[in-house]
């Protein structure tokens, strides 16, 4: 449960918050909340009925995002227990070793799958089956501005929003089929939904003025656009750090203190953060948030295939020492 705990559930958090923050998110969340809530721009501007909109908002806003992590949670129960549901049709190891062999694999082929989410997302190639959007319609009996139609609407995006959602949700997904049980799977698509909702609540809270402040958001990182994907680099050359000792333990190498442990820790950090920076510069169009969640999928990806999620735990204590040690047993 350790890896799950630490490493597993983080990752979903920070997907969620990747797939929240996606270019063909964020800026529709404000259309979003004024069409499930029936609140217009002249409700918000007009003193008498302000306050009461902005709560409208705010609670439709709540009753979406239960719609859309009841079902995202739904689909990571289903996925982590997929070995289960193998063994109950007849085709599943029926031995504790053949089911942790098929684990493995499960883990193996997810990992190479979520690397191709991630070059997807780099712009590296395209895959028209997760550019197709696939939205359902309101149905008509629903009426806006209602809890129940909020919830129903919110449980429609988790099945419609294919290019947003698709390649982020399809890799948690595919994590959540390699960790186990069904409870394992629930979890992490719940710290998944959690990490599209703290947002997403945060928008409903300061609704008024959310279109402005998401504006002056893209603003910020186009302008910025070399020193927060140098940042970005940086924190992808520590995961590439673990990924490379994953390659070398694999073939009997011990070397992961020598490796992660010190100065030379943050070499390749150093590194692919400049590098990443220095292209950014010269590449005006480069969008940061797709290069930083396909950076984060690929590295996500390959510790995925190598079986190398406690590799984070371990990293921890080498960088931080006893200080991280109270921290995890204060957690725990």
């Amino acid at each position: 449960m350790m890896e799950l705990s630490i490493a597993a559930i983080i990752s979903s958090f920070v997907a969620g918050l990747i797939t929240f923050l996606a270019p063909c998110t964020l800026p529709l969340v404000p259309a979003y909340l004024g069409f499930i809530s029936g609140v217009s721009n002249k409700d918000l501007e007009d003193k008498d009925k302000a306050r009461a909109a902005k709560k409208k908002v705010f609670k439709n806003g709540v009753f979406f995002i239960l719609g859309f992590s009841l079902v995202f949670i739904i689909f990571g129960a289903l996925f982590g227990s997929l070995v289960q549901i193998l063994q109950a049709i007849g085709i599943g190891p029926t031995t504790l070793e053949g089911e942790g062999l098929l684990r493995t694999r499960i883990g193996q082929v997810g990992g190479a799958m979520v690397i191709l989410f991630g070059a997807f997302m780099l712009g590296i190639f395209k895959l028209p089956f997760l550019q197709a959007e696939k939205r359902m319609k309101m149905p008509k009996f629903l009426e806006v501005g209602k809890p129940l139609s909020s919830l129903t609407i919110g449980g429609a995006f988790a099945f419609g929003w294919t290019p947003c959602v698709g390649p982020i949700l399809g890799s948690i997904l595919l994590l959540a089929s390699s960790e186990g049980s069904i409870l394992d799977g629930a979890i992490l698509l719940a710290f998944f939904s959690l990490g599209l909702a703290v947002p997403f609540l945060l928008i409903a809270f300061g609704f008024s003025q959310a279109t402005t402040k998401i504006n002056s958001f893209f603003t910020y990182l186009s302008k910025h656009r070399a020193g927060i994907l140098s940042i970005l680099g940086f924190l992808f050359g520590l995961l590439l750090d673990l990924v490379i000792v994953s390659i070398f333990q694999k073939f009997g190498m011990q070397i992961a203190e020598t490796l992660l442990g010190g100065v030379q820790a943050f070499v390749i950090p150093i590194i692919s953060g400049a590098l990443l920076g220095f292209i950014a510069k010269k590449k005006e169009q480069m969008d940061v948030l797709s290069t930083g969640g396909g950076l984060f999928l690929v590295a996500l990806g390959a510790l995925l295939a190598l079986g190398s999620f406690g590799l984070l735990v371990q990293y921890g204590f080498i960088l931080f020492g006893s200080g991280f040690e109270e921290l995890l047993i204060d957690y725990l």
